[in-house]
This record gives structure tokens, C-alpha cells and sequence, in this order.
């Protein structure tokens, strides 16, 4: 995990958080930062219902099978901050008549591991030797690159 290192004074003087997400801060440097922050930490944990809440929204969003327990407990929190502080969210926002379903997407070809067909490169593509300098003009394939 990665902390950027920015004026969290823009976003408030209390930050919340999950014991989990603590524990994910394993490199020193972070770890003193984040102890060395101007305002107190408060490590909550979420009520089973809210958790239950992120999981079914994330489900429906398509989005469960990539989140980590320490990702859906920070949904959680959040979401129960959001209604302590009657902030965006209301009654309806329970329902979840407002949480959009995940489109169907197609299924990707097994045989082919974890490329698709997108990713096949034509030959004219490639990099070599001779054509090294004119690659470089057009920025080596990386789009606005150019030197």
C-alpha cells in the first residue's frame, strides 16, 4: 500500500479508518507518517448490516470479486459515516434502487490465458534495430511521448 503524502487539513482533522487498513502499513517511512499526522486516527469497525450493505452493492456493481475484506470495511464505515452525518445518502439509498447493475460482460477466450485478442501486436509494430529512430519520432507507440 502506498500513502501519498499530501495536506489531509483539505479534507478535514479526523481521519477514520479500519484496523485492517492499519495493518497494511508495513514500510516503516509510511507507518511514520501516518503516526506523525497533526490529528488523531480514530480505527472503528463497521456494523455487520453496513458490511452487509458493501457487499451487496459491490455484488451488484460487479465489483465484489475484486474488493478485500479491509476494501468493503472501509465502504462500510464510509457508508455509515455518510448516515451519522446525513451527508448524500438517505432512506432510499437503502433500497438500492439507485445502485446501477453491472453490465454483462462477454466472456474472454480460456485458450488464449490472459491475453485478448486486442493485444496481439502486428508485425509492423514491433521495435528493432531498424526502425528504432523512426519510433522514437512517433513516440515509441505510447501515444502524446515524444522526444
Amino acid at each position: 500500500m502506498m500513502v501519498i503524502q499530501f495536506s489531509l487539513r483539505t479534507y478535514g482533522t479526523t481521519i477514520h479508518t479500519v484496523a485492517s487498513v492499519i495493518a497494511e502499513l508495513r514500510d516503516k517511512r509510511t507507518r511514520e507518517y501516518v503516526a506523525a499526522l497533526p490529528f488523531p486516527i480514530s480505527v472503528e469497525v463497521p456494523q455487520p448490516e453496513s458490511v452487509k450493505w458493501a457487499r451487496e452493492v459491490s455484488k451488484r456493481t460487479g465489483d465484489f470479486f475484486v474488493l478485500s475484506k479491509p476494501d468493503l470495511d472501509v465502504i462500510a464505515l464510509s457508508y455509515e459515516l455518510e448516515k451519522d452525518f446525513d451527508a448524500v445518502l438517505d432512506d432510499s439509498s437503502d433500497s438500492f434502487e439507485d445502485v446501477e447493475e453491472a453490465p454483462d460482460k462477454p466472456e474472454c477466450d480460456k485458450t488464449e490465458g490472459m491475453h485478448t485478442s486486442a493485444d496481439k501486436v502486428e508485425e509492423d509494430e514491433w521495435i528493432t534495430a531498424d526502425n528504432f529512430d523512426e519510433k522514437l519520432e512517433t513516440g515509441l507507440g505510447l501515444g502524446a511521448l515524444r522526444v
